[in-house]
């Protein structure tokens, strides 16, 4: 069952600043929306729309992509700030081998 459980805000915000090529690989115009939702809901916003994405939206897709395992659907689920099947040390797994696959070859 998929759980209302965050991935770890700084290492996402690490993945985006430092690895643009691998944070593209996963959802480039909801991912990126949703990931400036999220930034708002961390920060204390509770406006209709923020709440809106938070208590509908967010579990919604949560939910349709839990299971996602391949690198585009752990880079989404990063951008929605969800924790999938996989587990934050999973989805790190996988993260990290692409970066090695792409940045030290």
């Amino acid at each position: 069952m998929p759980s209302r459980a965050q991935f770890p805000f700084a290492y996402a915000s690490y993945l985006r600043r430092n690895f643009p090529d691998v944070w593209k690989l996963g959802g480039n115009i909801r991912g990126n929306a949703t990931y400036l939702l999220w930034q708002k809901y961390r920060r204390g916003d509770r406006t209709p729309a923020v709440l809106h994405w938070w208590e509908v939206e967010r579990p919604a897709w949560i939910a349709r992509h839990y299971h996602d395992h391949r690198i585009a659907g752990v880079i989404a689920q990063v951008k929605w700030g969800a924790v999938g099947t996989l587990g934050v040390r999973g989805m790190k797994k996988v993260i990290e081998e692409e970066i090695r696959k792409r940045y030290w070859k």
